[in-house]
């Protein structure tokens, strides 16, 4: 096995290469996430399935102030948005929601979907 470090926007791998993709707080940080998930997308197979571990917005408004105090130091010490909206953003990038589980709230989610569109039927 190589690890190899590689911009989630723009990964060196083929179509279709991998069966699977597991993601953990990861599209907190990515400059444009949507383009990175549609880049995990591309990357699997027709039956291929993602494993998502993310923090993002809440669908509380009283949370979501929380979160917006939060995010002012986060983003700017670590470059981590506390106020994405990842389910939104994993399905605007092709994929199909099979499970998702609320493990804080609904802040943090672990999110299993697998490859939409026309080739995986």
């Amino acid at each position: 096995m190589k690890l190899l470090r590689a911009d989630v926007q723009n990964l060196p791998f083929s179509d279709g290469e991998y069966d699977c993709a597991v993601s953990t707080f990861v599209f907190c940080t990515v400059p444009d996430p949507v383009k990175g998930l549609k880049e995990v997308h591309r990357v699997l197979r027709p039956s291929g399935k993602a494993v998502f571990l993310e923090h993002m917005r809440s669908r509380k408004w009283y949370v979501n102030v929380i979160l917006f105090l939060m995010h002012i130091f986060t983003k700017l010490l670590w470059g981590t948005s506390m106020l994405r909206k990842t389910v939104d953003n994993i399905k605007k990038a092709g994929f199909v929601i099979e499970e998702e589980k609320h493990l804080l709230g609904d802040v943090v989610r672990l999110i299993v979907a697998r490859k939409g569109g026309e080739e995986s039927g």
